[in-house]
């Protein structure tokens, strides 16, 4: 089988999100597409484009929406109205808890009883699902023991159950913040800076995370594309509960871990979603110094530094035998051997080890 991985950038200043779309075909197989997230608007007109140009087509046979965060979901608007989508493959919050079946009025979110940015994510996964709909495209949620879209395509979480527990934190109601508290948090962001501490291939400053993402992070699709022994693991903003489930999930359906041949680093590299205990699970217990055994790509904005990706998080993948390779600069791209590579493009070189990592803990 041969294969097209693309990786494309999202964000110009500070705020990222993910856009990948691959392709694969063989002599029996007709290319089949894929998409999995849309980042921005802007990165969604991308990938329009990107299908059009490198894969000559106009027809995609999957979109997968991985949660609702409009860095995932808002340019996927675009991918619905401009390409033939075959199959949307998305959560539909509002068929699974009560509580949101009547937060939607005359076709907007407009209960209170949810905090705004759930509010707006929801309003955006809602928006992408009434073009479907009107466009007569299939929608199918993605689930790991659901319907797969292809028989090279496996979800490894989140579950049913799983998701259905999350939507409880997705509508909780917050802690109204006051003046004072908000005026706190934002001299404390004025006045922090960044502190660095030293880091070689056998020291680990990454700790597991005591936080964790939230709720709508935790329950993004994660994603196998498998051809034979090549695998490829897509994250999204995964955080440790969901990739332990998927390691396990995994480990039911026999599926060898620690053999990927690519992983997404989890929600742009950040400390919040995974520590050395998952990560030794997921892509194995560090190696060697300069042992090379898989790729590891990472979605970053062209500003994000130093919060995303975290030197620290960088670090732990590459002890692992991970290539570290990030997107600011560009479209990255991955293939399989019997594919020529594109006219005009070269090598990516990964990330060295940083000897300097950040000190601070939050994220």
């Amino acid at each position: 089988m041969e294969y097209e991985i693309d990786f494309l950038p999202v964000g110009e200043e500070s705020k990222g999100g993910d856009a990948i779309c691959f392709r694969y075909w063989d002599a029996t197989t007709p290319q089949f597409v894929g998409i999995i997230d849309g980042g921005t608007a802007d990165a969604g007109e991308a990938l329009v484009n990107h299908v059009q140009k490198y894969y000559g087509t106009k027809r995609v046979d999957v979109v997968i929406n991985t949660h609702p965060h409009a860095d995932h979901t808002s340019g996927l608007y675009t991918v619905v109205e401009k390409l033939d989508v075959q199959l949307l493959m998305m959560h539909k919050p509002w068929d699974h808890a009560v509580a949101l079946k009547n937060v939607f009025q005359d076709g907007r979110i407009t209960s209170r009883s949810i905090d705004e940015r759930v509010r707006n994510a929801l309003q955006h996964a809602h928006d992408l699902h009434e073009l479907a709909t009107k466009k007569r495209i299939p929608i199918i949620e993605p689930f790991a023991e659901g319907n797969q879209p292809s028989p090279y395509i496996q979800f490894l979480s989140p579950t049913v159950e799983y998701y259905q527990k999350l939507l409880l934190e997705f509508t909780a109601t917050p802690k109204a913040p006051t003046l004072e508290s908000i005026y706190e948090a934002m001299m404390k962001k004025a006045q922090k800076t960044v502190q660095w501490a030293k880091e070689n291939w056998n020291t680990e400053s990454l700790v597991e995370p005591v936080e964790g993402t939230n709720a709508e992070n935790n329950s993004s699709v994660v994603t196998l594309l498998s051809f034979g022994d090549d695998r490829f693991l897509f994250t999204a903003d995964a955080g440790v509960p969901t990739l332990e489930l998927s390691c396990a999930v995994a480990e039911i359906l026999k599926i060898p871990l620690a053999s990927f041949k690519l992983v997404q680093i989890p929600h742009h590299g950040s400390k919040r979603n995974v520590g050395p205990s998952v990560l030794n699970k997921l892509v194995g217990v560090p190696v060697a110094e300069g042992t090379k055994r898989f790729f590891a790509y990472v979605s970053v904005p062209k500003k994000g530094e130093p919060k995303h990706p975290s030197k620290r998080v960088c670090n732990a993948f590459t002890r692992r035998g991970g290539k570290v390779v990030e997107t600011k600069g560009g479209i990255k791209y991955f293939h399989s051997n019997g594919v020529p590579l594109r006219p005009g493009w070269g090598t990516v070189e990964p990330m060295p080890l940083h000897t300097n990592v950040e000190e601070d803990d939050s994220d």
